[in-house]
């Protein structure tokens, strides 16, 4: 017994201290749904040199910000919205792998790989604003993954609420 609570209380205090320096609050309710609420949401200043590129960003937040909330029917919808929007065939291919799984652990396994993707589309696609590249250490059984976000406050969809803020900005894109 002593043992057993001994390693509970271990595993809570390690959790704890990879992710000290994430923020606490919380917001799953967000759905952007135009590049106008995108640029909203980040003081009206996150903007796209294309139509397109707004479009991807926006479908990519959807389907991540879902992917917080636990809401795998939610991120069917994002991947569906945002399949065939690109021509670009390896982003059309994650969403439709998204799109195909009904379980929120095996979509969030495609996150890596759509962010990747979706962050070669918009490189040089920023005008104004930024985005961050987000990093959690213990996805993947600590192997670690990236997301991007529109806002510094740390939302990890690899986890959702069992660690919501767990993670630290890698990267400003802009």
């Amino acid at each position: 017994m002593k043992n057993r609570t001994a390693f509970i209380v271990f595993a809570i205090a390690f959790g704890l201290l990879s992710c000290k320096d994430a923020a606490t609050t919380k917001n799953t309710d967000e759905k952007t749904t135009s590049s106008e609420e995108i640029a909203t949401k980040t003081n009206g200043t996150l903007v796209f040199n294309t139509e397109e590129a707004t479009a991807v960003f926006q479908h990519y937040n959807h389907i991540k910000t879902a992917m917080v909330a636990g809401d795998a029917s939610e991120v069917k919808a994002g991947a569906n919205a945002l399949l065939n929007l690109s021509g670009d065939a390896t982003l059309n291919e994650i969403a439709q792998t998204i799109f195909n799984v009904d379980d929120i652990e095996n979509q969030r396994k495609a996150l890596p790989d759509l962010t990747a993707s979706v962050e070669r589309l918009l490189d040089n696609a920023i005008t104004s604003g930024a985005i961050y590249k987000q990093y959690c250490p213990m996805a993947f059984n600590n192997t670690g993954a990236y997301w991007l976000s529109s806002e510094k406050e740390i939302r990890n969809p690899y986890f959702g609420d069992a660690m919501l803020s767990c993670g630290s900005i890698k990267e400003t894109l802009n």
